[in-house]
C-alpha cells in the first residue's frame, strides 16, 4: 500500500451520487441531475486510456486513478461520479486497498 500521508492528496473532487428521483423531459427521456454528497482531498493521476473492441462490443479504458481516504459513512460505487476541475469522471470501479478501510483507489473515465 503506498503512503498515505496527507500531502499526497492535494487536489480537491466533488463526489456526486445519482439522483433518487426520476426525472423526465418533455418527450419522457429521464435527466439526470446528480447529488453533490461533498467535496474532498484526492490525489488524481491521469492514466491515459482509450478504447478496445473485443467480443463486438467497446470496453472503455481507465484514464485517471483517484486515490482519496476511505469514507467510511459514505459508500461509493460505480454509479456515483466525480466532479474535478470542471471534467466529469465516471468511476469504473472501487478499490478498499487491501480491505484495511483506509483508502480508496477509483479507476475513472474521463466523460467528453
Amino acid at each position: 500500500m503506498r503512503n498515505n500521508r496527507i500531502g499526497r492528496f492535494r487536489q480537491r473532487v466533488t463526489l456526486l451520487a445519482p439522483s433518487e428521483a426520476e426525472v423526465l423531459d418533455d418527450v419522457g427521456q429521464p435527466i439526470e441531475s446528480p447529488t453533490t454528497v461533498g467535496t474532498f482531498w484526492a490525489e488524481v493521476t491521469p492514466q491515459g486510456g482509450g478504447e478496445q473492441l473485443a467480443a463486438d462490443s467497446v470496453k472503455h479504458t481507465a484514464t485517471h486513478q483517484v486515490t482519496m481516504r476511505y469514507l467510511g459513512s459514505i459508500p461509493i460505487t460505480e454509479k456515483h461520479k466525480l466532479l474535478f476541475k470542471g471534467r466529469t469522471l465516471n468511476i469504473l470501479n472501487v478499490n478498499n486497498t487491501e480491505e484495511r478501510d483506509r483508502q480508496l483507489v477509483l479507476s475513472c473515465r474521463e466523460v467528453t
